[in-house]
């Protein structure tokens, strides 16, 4: 778990907690847990436009299965409860103080080969 701090000017604060749940089947299988908090950030400056953000809560989970020590496949979700939210100074960059939101619920796979 870790409480990270951005750049002092802007002062928005991240509880993030990567869990790995464990290592089954000799190793091979592998489940993550990711957790991610980000406080309200209202502490702004409106001469460039920054409005204030909500505070947000996401969680993922993957898991990976190692064939051998070359190829391991992932699959996961982010944001698995499809929360709506927007990062800190993620708006239009037209001038408007429209956020940009981030991706909802989604699913990904991945087969990564080392050589």
């Amino acid at each position: 778990m870790s409480l990270v701090q951005s750049d002092k000017s802007i002062t928005s604060y991240y509880l993030i907690m990567n869990i790995m749940v464990g290592s089954f089947l000799d190793n091979k299988l592998a489940p993550e847990i990711s957790f991610r908090h980000a406080l309200k950030q209202a502490r702004i400056s409106e001469e460039f436009g920054e409005t204030a953000t909500p505070s947000f809560t996401t969680l993922d989970i993957k898991v990976g299965y190692s064939f051998t020590e070359k190829f391991k496949l992932q699959t996961g979700v982010n944001n698995l409860f499809n929360e709506n939210f927007y990062e800190h100074l993620s708006r239009s960059v037209t001038g408007t103080s429209n956020p940009i939101y981030a991706p909802g619920r989604n699913w990904f796979m991945s087969l990564s080969v080392n050589f």
